[in-house]
């Protein structure tokens, strides 16, 4: 389609598995959903993996400044297919516009870097793209005054164009002799920031304090590799591994006192992880320690998002085997079996052989209880994560008189980005003064006059955003059950007004919560009448009704 313009960054395929981003824009409508397809040599099989759109790209915008579509349209895509690249013939980016109609563009193979290929390796020129790419995106930034999104994408991209060090099993059981005889403690955890990352990062440096070396097995999605990341008397190591098989080995020939699963999010074949804790269980009997941040050892979605994107609420039986056949989202086509019963047999086991389960909130263990009821929980238990980032004095807004609504964080879709975007149309259709800030990114395309996104910032300066936006009442548009949520605790901490959807541990803490809300149904409509009452109710101001009343007087 000639009013489809697009362009691939990166793409990058090993191990059965595709890593890519690119943008993609129609000039004229809105795209609505995005997927990439594969097709087998035989045209017999075809593999969809759902696209993750809508994301800010003001080098884009720049480029293509005449139309309203070009700043949403970066993607990215990750995901599993059963077929070897050279058993794929054809590559496409297909989707739906606003509109209903649909369309396919195909993505030349001069785009793909096969790293299965012999002696495959980063190649200068993709290097040379990527680098490319990430200067455009920064020059971008750099105008728009976006220093702390530009310092948070450099860092990104240095360690995504960094594999580290091959290794060899004796070198690092070499490396830990000479470190002296502390414990040894092994993390899995994935590589994809955020708050899991956080919280791995405050287990490093507890079991560090307490003179143990650290292993982290990590999964690095830019590079499709294996990562073992070292901390001990030396500074941190990154290594490249060939995959779980490395661990196996070197766990008969050290011993680990301690495995911590943070979370296997994004690993390639991820059903291979829980047997890898039951054998490290089996080697030495080390104290296992299973975290809840998600629900990955519920299923392969780890949102518990269904094959149409919204909470699945676990059902029972054929429906929950069926969705997990027809479900498209990246991190779910990993698992290539789509079996459920096999997932939850083999993740069972693995819980079932951890010395603790740590949850984060009581709705957690409670939907961790439904996917296993015959799963014996006495070793389970609810700690909420601290939040000291901000002084406990309440934060006064600088004007309450029009509702002006704050969103916080970086708003994907799982994050409810199609609630923000419906919300800010419905504003518009009722053509009303109201307001919405982003305080972050906002994967989806919005009025402009309506909604304003900040773009990144440091923690720190929330407060005087807040203050300087005049926002006065907080909606958390999150579509899946969070395990916690530290934007909505740390809004708590500030006295804000916040309001949410019927769903984890935001609503578990808000029922509690004198100035919390909880939205029974996500309809636009519904929700704005229900943002609207919730600001009157809060600061005490008169409604519609009454103030014609007054006037009439």
């Amino acid at each position: 389609m000639d009013k489809v313009h697009f362009g691939i960054d990166s793409l990058v395929f090993r191990d059965q598995t595709i890593f890519g981003f690119g943008w993609l824009f129609h000039a004229l409508e809105e795209v609505a959903t995005l997927s990439l397809r594969l097709v087998s040599a035989d045209c017999q099989e075809v593999y969809d993996i759902s696209v993750e759109h809508g994301k800010p790209r003001s080098d884009v915008q720049d480029s293509y400044f005449a139309s309203p579509h070009s700043l949403n349209s970066g993607f990215v895509v990750y995901g599993g297919c059963a077929k070897r690249i050279d058993q794929i013939t054809r590559l496409s980016l297909v989707g739906n516009l606003a509109s209903g109609d649909r369309f396919e563009v195909t993505v030349s193979s001069a785009c793909l870097t096969n790293l299965d290929a012999p002696n495959a390796c980063w190649s200068h020129a993709l290097l040379l793209h990527r680098t490319k790419s990430f200067l455009r995106r920064g020059w971008s930034l750099i105008k728009q005054g976006q220093f702390a999104a530009l310092s948070d994408k450099a860092r990104r991209h240095l360690r995504a164009n960094h594999r580290g060090s091959e290794v060899s099993v004796d070198a690092i059981v070499h490396g830990l002799t000479l470190g002296g005889p502390g414990k040894s403690v092994l993390v899995i955890d994935h590589d994809l920031g955020g708050g899991a990352n956080q919280y791995r990062d405050g287990l490093v440096a507890d079991r560090l304090s307490r003179g143990a070396t650290v292993l982290v097995l990590s999964y690095q999605v830019a590079t499709l590799n294996h990562m073992l990341l070292i901390y001990g008397r030396q500074p941190g190591r990154r290594y490249s591994i060939p995959g779980l098989s490395f661990v196996h080995d070197l766990a008969h020939r050290i011993r680990f006192d301690e495995v911590i699963y943070n979370t296997a999010v994004s690993f390639v074949r991820p059903e291979e992880i829980p047997d890898l804790i039951i054998a490290l269980k089996a080697h030495h009997n080390p104290f296992v320690t299973m975290l809840l941040h998600d629900f990955f050892t519920v299923c392969p979605s780890h949102f518990l998002l269904n094959h149409q994107g919204v909470f699945c609420n676990l059902p029972e039986g054929k429906e929950c085997r069926e969705c997990l056949q027809k479900n498209q989202q990246g991190f779910a086509t990993l698992f290539q079996l789509k079996n459920i019963e096999h997932w939850r047999a083999s993740w069972g086991k693995a819980l079932s052989a951890a010395d603790r389960i740590v949850t984060f909130s009581n709705s957690s263990l409670q939907l961790l209880s439904r996917a296993y009821p015959q799963l014996d929980l006495s070793h389970a238990e609810t700690l909420p994560h601290k939040v000291a980032h901000f002084l406990s004095e309440p934060l006064l807004p600088s004007d309450v008189t029009a509702l002006r609504i704050g969103v916080v964080g970086h708003i994907a879709y799982h994050k409810g980005a199609k609630i923000v975007q419906d919300l800010a149309r419905e504003i518009a259709r009722r053509d009303t003064s109201i307001q919405i800030v982003v305080f972050g990114t906002l994967d989806a395309n919005c009025p402009e006059r309506i909604v304003t996104v900040t773009g990144s910032y440091k923690q720190a300066q929330l407060p005087e955003l807040i203050r300087d936006h005049g926002v006065n009442t907080f909606l958390f548009p999150s579509i899946c059950p969070e395990t916690f949520s530290y934007v909505v605790q740390e809004l708590m901490e500030l006295h804000c007004p916040v309001a949410c959807f019927d769903l984890g541990a935001p609503a578990e803490r808000l029922r509690n919560y004198s100035k919390g809300l909880i939205l029974r149904e996500q309809g636009a409509s519904v929700v704005l009448d229900a943002l609207i009452e919730f600001h009157r109710k809060i600061y005490s101001l008169p409604t519609t009704r009454a103030i014609a009343a007054e006037d009439a007087a």
